[in-house]
């Protein structure tokens, strides 16, 4: 979908994978501390926030179109028969269950990166117990990294709520188009021509921090093999 807005010959994944490991997650792998990729983690945010934007604009405007929240939960209801749980009978409830893990494995596979940040704060003066003596010393922070995580979490939780709320009321009435990506149909849910182009602009910023997010996992990996 990104590669035909830029050309009209068509390209394979693995040709697309290939050119985005070697301009950008290959050489974002290669820094020894983390903390180099502070600015590339930082842009990779800020295209999910775009993300997200996008998403819940087009949920916002659907809602509108439709005449309003109720009407548009009552609406998903009568078409699916439950607005929040998963599609279909038996077995096929079950795979369309199973095609969320990798949201979960994705999320559990980021902890890796807690001790490298950890060891990336910077250290402050605190008063240790050292054999039964007060001693002054430049120590890094529990409470700081701690205070790392709950921002994290909770910046994670609200987006994902964002997502996931403004996406399935953005499909309210279009639930056959609805794929695996939220952003392939988004397309199919509204004719309002500047918010076509922010969804095709989303898909290239998804890309992008996909691209930049890739060697954040690759770091701590790479760290743990040499050692």
């Amino acid at each position: 979908k990104v590669a035909f807005l830029f050309t009209s010959q068509p390209a394979s994944k693995w040709m697309l994978s290939g050119v985005a490991i070697a301009v950008t997650i290959l050489p974002l792998s290669l820094p020894s501390n983390i903390s180099a990729l502070r600015y590339t983690s930082m842009l990779a945010l800020s295209s999910i926030l775009y993300v997200t934007a996008v998403v819940v604009i087009c949920g916002v405007m659907h809602v509108n179109h439709i005449g309003g929240l109720e009407e548009s939960i009552t609406l998903a209801v009568n078409e699916t028969g439950s607005f929040w749980g998963p599609q279909g009978t038996g077995s096929e409830r079950m795979l369309n269950v199973i095609t969320n893990i990798p949201v979960f494995m994705m999320a559990f596979a980021c902890q890796v990166q807690v001790p490298d940040i950890f060891h990336t704060m910077p250290k402050k003066m605190t008063l240790i117990d050292v054999g039964h003596e007060l001693v002054q010393k430049k120590v890094r922070s529990v409470i700081d990294m701690k205070w790392v995580v709950v921002g994290a979490l909770s910046t994670v939780c609200v987006m994902y709520l964002l997502l996931g709320v403004s996406g399935a009321l953005a499909f309210v009435g279009h639930w056959n188009d609805l794929k695996g990506d939220v952003l392939i149909g988004l397309g199919s849910t509204t004719k309002n021509m500047t918010l076509l182009s922010n969804i095709d602009a989303a898909r290239v910023v998804m890309c992008v921090s996909v691209s930049l997010t890739c060697p954040l996992l690759v770091l701590p990996c790479r760290d743990t093999l040499l050692q």
